[in-house]
């Protein structure tokens, strides 16, 4: 095949998931627990699979019961075997790298390197589990912050399909 026609598109496939997070925040003087829920729609085509959340977060600490809603898009880009990169739209449009993640143990990924932004630094790691849930968890420290988001997408068969193609 010549390198420089272009590559045949690979079949699109479409899966929408509930998801369910919870981030708690141990930064000084703004201490927070945040719980959400929503939906998150899989597009998966070749080495790339986009995602879109779109649900509602609430504070736990205030108990005031106010829902705020939000919409999140990221995609994650697979290379082969060796690494997944995860990146997110950018105020010009176009995908920012945030992290890479690698191999680990138990068939799941992590960033083996934070990313710096500004003063603060990201961690991450992306499992799957015998259910078909797949956990995403990031770590944040900086100045003014400290806290853990984990999230949960429940049925997530095409990103084992994703993951293990």
């Amino acid at each position: 095949m010549d390198p420089s026609s272009p590559t045949p598109s690979a079949p699109t496939a479409v899966q929408t998931v509930a998801f369910s997070f919870e981030s708690l925040s141990e930064a000084p003087g703004t201490p927070w627990q945040r719980e959400g829920k929503g939906n998150a729609r899989f597009e998966g085509a070749g080495e790339r699979l986009q995602v879109e959340e779109t649900g509602v977060w609430w504070d736990r600490n205030t108990g005031s019961g106010k829902h705020h809603a939000f919409r999140k898009l990221f995609q994650l880009e697979r290379n082969g075997s060796e690494c997944i990169r995860y990146l997110k739209p950018a105020p010009d449009g176009d995908l920012q790298e945030l992290l890479t993640l690698v191999p680990g143990k138990n068939g799941g990924w992590h960033s083996p390197e934070p990313h710096l932004c500004v003063d603060d630094i990201y961690r991450a790691e992306l499992s799957l589990d015998t259910s078909d849930t797949l956990h995403m968890t990031w770590w944040s420290e900086g100045p003014q912050k400290n806290y853990t988001l984990h999230t949960h997408y429940q049925g997530a068969q095409l990103c084992r399909s994703w993951l293990e193609s």
